[in-house]
């Protein structure tokens, strides 16, 4: 039944990059984020035997990363 299904997966993402060249040489920054408004997506849910939801497991909740690459 259709009840049974996981909620809406939703996920908001913001990714910013910056190339400097400079001579031969360039250099990129950049920074991410995942999942802005950290939304608790389902990943799966755990039944007992009478089918009565006990548990849910997740997906990865809000995460930030960022770098640099300097090409030489």
């Amino acid at each position: 039944p259709n009840n049974l299904r996981l909620k809406p997966y939703g996920s908001l993402n913001l990714s910013i990059s910056r190339y400097f060249p400079w001579g031969d040489q360039s250099l990129v920054v950049f920074i991410n984020a995942n999942n802005l408004l950290d939304q608790g997506n389902e990943a799966d849910v755990q039944y007992d035997s009478q089918f009565n939801a006990v548990g849910r497991q997740y997906f990865q909740r809000r995460s930030f990363y960022g770098g640099v690459v300097l090409r030489l």
